[in-house]
């Protein structure tokens, strides 16, 4: 705008928005690292989660690897058996979480519309 009238021109643009937008700045990055914050707990809770799961699975199963192993079985297929069973922990867990995280999402979204009337 300025250069349409020329750099000569005695003008002052304010951008009143703008300011107050450049105050919430510092809370949006708050919120974002409070977030991600968040994520990285849950993340590291699922991890303690499948671990106490396996090691508790593991150690009531002794006897049956033990017995596996006598039958023949190597420790490669033995470790092949204990990553298939944490697979069947991890995956239903995590479909289970995504479902349950998108209707929540969706019902939080919908009462955030409905009380801002948007």
């Amino acid at each position: 705008m300025i250069d349409a009238l020329s750099l000569d021109a005695n003008i002052t643009i304010s951008t009143p928005l703008e300011d107050n937008l450049k105050n919430f700045q510092m809370v949006i990055v708050f919120m974002n690292t409070i977030l991600a914050t968040i994520v990285a707990f849950l993340g590291i809770l699922c991890a303690q989660l499948i671990y106490s799961l396996m090691l508790s699975d593991v150690e009531e199963k002794t006897f049956e690897f033990g017995m596996l192993r006598a039958l023949g079985f190597n420790t490669k297929n033995i470790m092949t058996l204990i990553t298939i069973q944490a697979f069947t922990f991890a995956i239903p867990g995590l479909i289970a979480g995504l479902i349950i995280a998108f209707g929540m999402n969706y019902g939080l979204r919908d009462l955030l519309y409905t009380v801002a009337k948007n």
